[in-house]
């Protein structure tokens, strides 16, 4: 399911966008940005698993939407390119959430958390490996990024 869901998010970035053209930098640093949301809020839910504590979760969170905001902000000051804030958000969520409920139950607090840092760093170095590609205008530099991460978790 989290390959869907970060497929949809490199899919919606690249889509519809002339300017998506070779060495787009603003569209490199949205994938950026959406990797260190993706990396943060997994992280998030890795502390709440050790210390299931609803206000830091939420707090968390807020610092990461913050974040993320001011990250697509200086994107789209480089020249605007496909990915609005709110989308990217929501479909970073989504991922999230997918990831998430793929997970193993809170029940197991060391599995629990070890499990959400893991899967922070497996989605955040498959939207860097994008962020690189598409900086640089390798387009094929985009089907790399999808199996290296994805293989260590099949």
């Amino acid at each position: 399911m989290r390959a869907f869901a970060v497929t949809g998010l490199t899919l919606l970035l690249l889509s519809g966008s002339v300017r998506a053209a070779v060495g787009n930098r603003c569209l490199g640093d949205k994938f950026s940005a959406a990797a260190n949301r993706a990396d943060v809020l997994l992280t998030c839910q890795a502390v709440n698993a050790a210390q299931r504590h609803a206000s830091k979760l939420t707090a968390c969170v807020g610092r990461a939407d913050a974040a993320f905001a001011k990250a697509i902000t200086k994107a789209d000051d480089q020249g605007p390119c496909s990915g609005d804030l709110t989308t990217c958000a929501c479909l970073i969520d989504v991922c999230v959430g997918e990831i998430e409920a793929a997970l193993a139950p809170l029940g197991n607090v060391r599995c629990a958390v070890s499990t959400r840092k893991y899967a922070a760093s497996l989605a955040k170095r498959e939207l860097l490996c994008n962020s690189k590609a598409v900086s640089a205008g390798n387009s094929s530099g985009l089907t790399d990024c999808v199996g290296t991460p994805r293989a260590a978790i099949m």
